[in-house]
């Protein structure tokens, strides 16, 4: 069994890119795709201003809409196993 990490930004269709090539090479083919995202910032309470709770809030509990379609999107398109 393979497993392998690539660390990626699922909104950017070139994270997607190569994250999907160093998949294939390493691996061949996905069998299954895990589309997991978060983020990590760091300040007091008292200094987290909207827009960084709103970006964390909607990675975190939102998924970022635009990711995961992205993500699988872009996966589909680097496989030749999938049935489509």
């Amino acid at each position: 069994m393979g497993i392998i990490a690539v660390p990626s930004d699922v909104s950017k269709l070139r994270d997607l890119d190569t994250l999907f090539e160093v998949v294939s090479k390493k691996l061949g083919r996905i069998d299954v795709l895990f589309a997991s995202a978060g983020i990590a910032k760091f300040a007091p309470v008292s200094d987290v201003s909207e827009d960084a709770y709103d970006e964390t809030f909607d990675i975190k509990l939102l998924h970022r809409p635009e990711g995961h379609p992205l993500s699988e999107r872009q996966c589909f398109s680097h496989s030749e196993h999938v049935v489509r």
